[in-house]
């Protein structure tokens, strides 16, 4: 129930009640005045009569009293005058309509009212007037139907009510139109400012004119609102530095890898530039003619297109690009991967290998630059762990699983991209610590402890993890798991 209903509910249910018992009150007040001018009309008949009837008894004109009497009567059509006499034996004309045993205790004027129920015209009033005081043997009865105070006391509580519903409703209409206007609308503005709140839109104070309880509320929640707002833009602000912490971090990582690589690339690099270089000095020195001369000038530019593309891979590699997720050919990535890292793995006198790939390919949506950088990571770092005569094995397929503990999701397809090595495996403190940053078991400028942490915050990123699976002595396997791409988003 709103607030408006139920302040209108509580104040009309006040409201009901105080009228219905000023209603009742006044029926009461009403009818108890009613009544007591008709003791008092009555009485004045009453008493008003009997002395000039005991005025005629004394001479003794009974005829004329009783005459006195039915005259009487017949003037005053609401009330029924008669003579009655208060001995046991009375004429039947004459006896009192209450028992004379209620009649022998009068009160000391000798004037006695009483109601009854069965009165010549139903419920009456009756009122005794003893002629000659108490003691007198004659009385003057005096009968007025309460039909009339009925009457009146129905029209009483319809007049009543009538006013109590015209209060009511006047209080209801006055109420609700308060409570729309001054609870009810406000209350609307408060509800659409929380709502905006809640999709974070902190903008546009909400301003209530009305001085009350709720302006204190909407100042409250403008302030409340301040306050959030603020803590976004701080939340921002570190969030942005972060991200520029981590891109750093990455890109010191990618330097460090390309350093790494290096020494292998200015080996690869100088092999085609010392055959360019005697192709191109027999050509200038006339030892080579016609066919010769064209031959040596196409191993020439043979050469020179093998130097640019190591030069491109190595400039790939390293340039900073602005993150960017797109449609992705794994299997063609992982090859560029191994291609640039091959040289360094034959100077190592390690096996680099692809040993696994789906017939139909395998994609994902992510970076590429990021991805690349996560898997070459995880190769560098298989080869640096195998000694002479190694071998490191990359496999691509899918897996249909549930997603670990830890990460929630429900069970569907993967991608899964695995680099397994012959190396001295890690014992299980090492496992739990290996995506720490800064934590490496290598040599002094052999690595920065960076490489598995950059590659786990990206597969993060990406919606995926990485498992690892290692024994001492054994060598060790890192699976990169993706989400596989739904239908028609590749």
């Amino acid at each position: 129930m709103k607030v408006t209903a139920k302040l209108l509910l509580a104040f009309l249910s006040i409201t009901f009640v105080v009228l219905a018992l000023n209603t009742y009150l006044g029926v009461e007040r009403e009818k108890a005045l009613f009544e007591t001018d008709m003791r008092k009309d009555a009485a004045g008949q009453a008493v008003a009569l009997a002395r000039g009837v005991e005025m005629l008894v004394e001479r003794g004109e009974l005829d004329a009293a009783r005459d006195l009497v039915r005259d009487a009567d017949e003037s005053v059509p609401h009330l029924r005058l008669r003579w009655v006499r208060l001995e046991a034996r009375a004429p039947a004309d004459e006896r009192p309509m209450l028992p004379p045993r209620e009649l022998r205790e009068l009160p000391a004027n000798g004037l006695l009212q009483q109601r009854i129920q069965d009165g010549s015209k139903g419920a009456a009033l009756l009122t005794y007037q003893v002629v000659g005081g108490r003691r007198g043997q004659t009385a003057i009865e005096v009968e007025e139907p309460l039909a009339e105070e009925t009457a009146f006391i129905r029209e009483s509580i319809l007049r009543s009510i009538a006013g109590a519903g015209v209060l009511f409703v006047a209080a209801a209409l006055v109420t609700t139109l308060a409570g729309l206007v001054l609870v009810g609308r406000a209350i609307r503005k408060l509800r659409a400012k929380a709502r905006r709140a809640g999709t974070g839109d902190f903008t546009e104070p909400l301003l209530l004119r009305q001085h009350d309880e709720l302006r204190d509320l909407a100042d409250e929640l403008n302030g409340m609102c301040d306050r959030l707002a603020e803590s976004r833009r701080a939340i921002d602000e570190a969030h942005a530095a972060r991200i520029a912490a981590l891109e750093q971090v990455r890109r010191a990582d990618r330097l460090s890898t390309v350093g790494q690589l290096a020494a292998g690339i200015a080996h690869e690099i100088g092999t085609p530039l010392g055959v360019v270089a005697g192709r191109a000095k027999m050509i200038a020195t006339g030892q080579e003619e016609g066919t010769e001369a064209r031959e040596s000038a196409r191993i020439v530019e043979e050469q020179a297109k093998r130097i640019a593309t190591i030069i491109r891979q190595l400039l790939d590699f390293s340039r900073k690009r602005a993150p960017e997720k797109a449609d992705l050919d794994l299997v063609a990535m992982t090859k560029g991967v191994i291609d640039l890292l091959d040289q360094m793995a034959r100077k190592s006198g390690v096996t680099l290998a692809i040993d696994e790939t789906p017939a139909d390919g395998l994609r994902a949506i992510g970076d590429g630059g990021q991805l690349q950088q996560a898997v070459t990571n995880l190769v560098v770092n298989a080869l640096q762990a195998c000694s002479r005569n190694g071998k490191v094995d990359v496999s691509l397929g899918r897996e249909h699983r549930r997603p670990p503990t830890d990460q929630e999701g429900p069970e569907a397809e993967w991608i899964r991209l695995s680099v397994s090595d012959t190396g001295c495996g890690m014992d299980a403190e090492t496992i739990s610590r290996v995506f720490e940053p800064f934590f490496t078991t290598k040599d002094v400028g052999e690595g920065t402890g960076l490489g598995l942490a950059v590659t786990h915050g990206i597969v993060a990123e990406h919606g995926g993890w990485i498992d690892v699976e290692s024994k001492v002595g054994k060598g060790s396997r890192f699976s990169i798991h993706l989400p596989a791409p739904t239908q028609g988003t590749t």
